[in-house]
């Protein structure tokens, strides 16, 4: 099941000289989802979005949700995690408030891929089945700017031509390695179903 884990430091004092700080720098989360409650006074979020960075201005009432990395790895790419990244603001204090909802803590030895009913011919598996420790030391590791731990674990793509029993003893190791994927598959459906009840 997933856990959730909110921001330890919601308060954002006013930046004098803003041109001079960094408030976050552009990433992706690595769990599933995030919601954030953003302060209703200032803006700071900024999505990247067509080669460029667009305000997420608040809405009273609103919250600000974020696929993360994992949700985009599971889904095989339909659900794609955004890049964004928190701007210093000389207009303050302000609030953000931010819940994580990611693996379970303390079981890094856990596997994830794509759901495999979302994968077939004609829509191949685009990511590696990864280990949530080994996926954290790359998503640690990695510079924030310029790399995303998610992209280590793509499929490359190559045509690979083979007999019969070669491809049954490829499926018998591809359904192997997802059962874990079909675990999270109803893990996200029963999330889905039971947010619109």
């Amino acid at each position: 099941m997933f856990e959730g884990a909110s921001s330890p430091r919601p308060h954002y004092p006013a930046c004098p000289e803003p041109q001079l700080a960094i408030g976050t720098t552009k990433h992706s989360d690595p769990g599933f989802l995030t919601i954030l409650l953003q302060s209703q006074l200032v803006s700071a979020l900024q999505v990247f979005y067509k080669d460029s960075w667009l305000d997420i201005q608040p809405v009273q009432g609103a919250l600000v949700i974020n696929i993360g990395d994992l949700l985009q790895l599971v889904s095989n790419g339909k659900y794609r995690s955004n890049e964004h990244r928190v701007i210093a603001n000389p207009i303050g204090p302000r609030i953000s408030v931010a819940c994580f909802f990611s693996r379970p803590f303390g079981n890094t030895s856990r596997s994830y891929g794509p759901i495999q009913e979302l994968i077939t011919q004609e829509n191949p598996a685009i990511y590696k089945v990864i280990v949530i420790e080994d996926y954290l030391m790359k998503f640690l590791n990695s510079g924030l700017d310029s790399y995303r731990a998610l992209d280590y674990y793509r499929v490359t793509k190559m045509v690979i031509e083979m007999d019969k029993a070669s491809e049954l003893k490829l499926n018998y190791i591809w359904s192997v390695l997802s059962f874990t994927s079909k675990f999270m598959y109803e893990i996200i459906k029963t999330l889905c179903v039971n947010s619109l009840t």
